[in-house]
Parts: C-alpha cells; sequence; structure tokens
C-alpha cells in the first residue's frame, strides 16, 4: 500500500514538471507573436494605414501586454483622433516606470500625450438637483454628478437633462481642448405652457395644457449675420456716391490729359451700388415679414455687398488716380472710399464662416384629453 502511494506521488511530481516544461515554450511562442504583430503594426503606421496597425498592435498586446504595445495603440489612436482612447493608453504605459522600454522612451512618450491631451476638454454639468443627465445619448448620472468633470473630444456635444414631471432639456455646444465647456440643465418650478392660438378638440372635454417641446440650445454669435443688410446699403451707398462723382467727371478728354471714366465703368459702379442697397432694403423687408432661408438670404447679402465692395475699391482708386479729376473733395471721397470697400470684403470672408440662424419652424403637438384629442400649435 505504501509503495503504490509512492508511486503515485512520483507520478504527480513528474506531470507538474512536464507541465511546466509547456508553458515556457507557449509563452515564448505568444511574445514571439505579440513581437511579430508590433512590427507589423510599425510598418502599416508608417504607411498611414491607421487602422489596421491599432489592429495589429491589439492583437500584440492581447498576445503578451506590454507599455510598448500600449504606447503604439496610444500613437495608432491619435493618429485616427481617438482621443480619449490615445490618452488612456499612453498614460497607462508612463505609469509603467519600471519597464526599461519606457524609460529609455519616456521624453517622447510624454510629448505625443501633450499632443492628445489637447484635443480633449471637459463638460462641467450642473443644474436641477436629481436630473438624469445624458450626454451623446449615454447616461452618465444624476445630478448632482460624481465627478464634476466629464472628460470630452473636442467637437460638438448634446447634453440632455431628464426630470421627471418635467419635459427634456437638450442643449448642443462645442467642447474645446484643454479647456472647461459650462452646461447648466435648470429646470423652471412650473413648466411653460405652449401657446396655442390654434387648437381643435376631437371632443368637448377639459383640455390638458401642452407643455413646451422645443429644446434649449445655446445661442451662437449672429451679430455679424445680422448686421450683413446694413453692411450691404452703407457700401451700396459708397458705390453709388462714387457713381454719382464719377459721372461728374465723364467729360471728353480734349487737350486734357485726365479722361472720364469709360460707360463700362459707369454701368458696372452704377448697378454694384445699386445691388448693395436693394439687397440689403429687401432683407429687411423680408425678415420683418414672412420667413425666409436664413442661409440663402446670407448668401445673397455676402455676393452683393462683395459687388459693391469691389465697385467701391475700383472707382475710389480711380478717383484717387485721377487726382479726383481735379477736386480735392473726389480724391478726398475716393480716398475713403478705397478702405471701406476693403474692409467690407474682409468682413464678408468672416461672415461666410459666421454662424447663421436656423429656419424657424411652426410648431404643433397632439395631446389626449379625457373626451379624445387637442392638437395644439404655435405658427
Amino acid at each position: 500500500m505504501k509503495n503504490t502511494l509512492l508511486v503515485g506521488k512520483s507520478s504527480i511530481g513528474s506531470f507538474v514538471v512536464l507541465a511546466a516544461l509547456l508553458v515556457v515554450p507557449c509563452a515564448a511562442s505568444a511574445a514571439d507573436s505579440a513581437d511579430r504583430h508590433l512590427k507589423r503594426g510599425v510598418q502599416l503606421l508608417s504607411h498611414d494605414k491607421d487602422q489596421e496597425a491599432l489592429e495589429e498592435f491589439r492583437a500584440a498586446y492581447a498576445l503578451s501586454p506590454s507599455a510598448e504595445s500600449m504606447v503604439q495603440m496610444g500613437l495608432a489612436e491619435s493618429s485616427l483622433k481617438l482621443w480619449l482612447d490615445a490618452e488612456k493608453h499612453l498614460s497607462k504605459a508612463l505609469d509603467a516606470t519600471t519597464d526599461d522600454w519606457v524609460q529609455h522612451n519616456t521624453h517622447p512618450i510624454e510629448e505625443q500625450l501633450a499632443k492628445v491631451r489637447a484635443h480633449l476638454g471637459w463638460l462641467v454639468v450642473t443644474g436641477t438637483l436629481n436630473t438624469e443627465v445624458f450626454i451623446d445619448g449615454t447616461f452618465v448620472g444624476k445630478l448632482p454628478l460624481s465627478t464634476s468633470r466629464i472628460r470630452r473630444a473636442e467637437g460638438p456635444a448634446e447634453v440632455q437633462g431628464r426630470l421627471t414631471g418635467e419635459l427634456s432639456i437638450l442643449k448642443k455646444v462645442e467642447v474645446l481642448g484643454g479647456t472647461d465647456r459650462a452646461v447648466r440643465l435648470e429646470f423652471a418650478t412650473r413648466p411653460q405652457i405652449l401657446s396655442a392660438p390654434v387648437a381643435f378638440r376631437a371632443a368637448s372635454a377639459p383640455v390638458v395644457p401642452l407643455i413646451a417641446v422645443s429644446p434649449t440650445v445655446d445661442s451662437p454669435d449672429l451679430r455679424l449675420y445680422q448686421a450683413l443688410p446694413w453692411l450691404n446699403m452703407g457700401i451700396g451707398a459708397f458705390a453709388l456716391v462714387d457713381f454719382a462723382l464719377l459721372m461728374d467727371a465723364n467729360h471728353p478728354c480734349g487737350d486734357s490729359s485726365r479722361c472720364g471714366p469709360s460707360a463700362a465703368m459707369l454701368i458696372a459702379t452704377s448697378f454694384a451700388g445699386g445691388a448693395g442697397v436693394v439687397a440689403g432694403v429687401e432683407a429687411l423687408i423680408l425678415e420683418s415679414t414672412t420667413n425666409p432661408d436664413p442661409s440663402r438670404l446670407k448668401a445673397i447679402l455676402i455676393a452683393t455687398s462683395a459687388l459693391a465692395a469691389a465697385g467701391a475699391v475700383t472707382s475710389g482708386s480711380l478717383l484717387i488716380y485721377q487726382d479726383g479729376y481735379g477736386s480735392k473733395f473726389k480724391t478726398g471721397f475716393g480716398i475713403l472710399s478705397l478702405p471701406v470697400g476693403a474692409a467690407t470684403l474682409i468682413l464678408d470672408s468672416f461672415a461666410i464662416f459666421s454662424p447663421t440662424p436656423k429656419r424657424a419652424e411652426p410648431r404643433i403637438a397632439i395631446t389626449p384629453t379625457p373626451g379624445g384629442l387637442a392638437l395644439f400649435g404655435a405658427f
């Protein structure tokens, strides 16, 4: 019986030794495979095949987790503008302070991490207590949040707040790298009632008031857009005055070296100035009487003001070049007209990229009542 037990122990010991001998080659094989994935990933990254390189680095990390594979993942993710993932992997790799590869490459890793963090900002969400907060449709918690600052990549974000008994608030914000973006989700103590100049009831019964459903959006700066009609009228008036001064100088050359402006010059200046004034006046009338498309109206205003500015610059330059055709007043007005036209062209270039308001849409809603349905609308 004793001999049998001893034999059994010897067999178990032999099995453990055999298993240990098998594990070492397997570990070495995994490390070799991970190294091959790393090398392929580096080659792909050098050829701007960032997504394929990221897959190779992920495979290398899965086979043999290392700080080097984490850094390579971070580099590929930064190339793909996956800023949050890149920050996580690069900062985690730097935490491996005892790793030889990290010690040798600490400075370039820190430089890359700084570049990545320049594209990351924070959302600071505050507001009514117990408001449920959703960012880009993902629930992050109730106010007050456990963390005061939420890490976000730069770019647009939608922050929505929901509160029991109230409708939601939706705010669209722009997150900038390296900065905090404050968003406040404040619900009124009493819900606002949607004005209903038009109402239809399917059956006579007490009507349940409808709460406004339009989301609140951070208002962009629309001052440049609102100033475009006035800018058109102003530069158009300058061009028309230039036209009048040129008309006064429209005389044959004769013995004088100062010939009057050509007919084409006069026609172009009058058309440019008239277009600017008419477009500005028409825009103000349309905005006060109808609901025009702001994008289309903006394009027309920029085009006409640029045309009037070009007319003012050209005619002003001609008045300066011809010394006002013998009139100091004409020369002085040409000197004034030239920079005003140039400044208008600069403002037009800024206006192209400035915010444009959205076209207002009718708001219609149907709500159930004890006696049927009620149609509410604000038109």
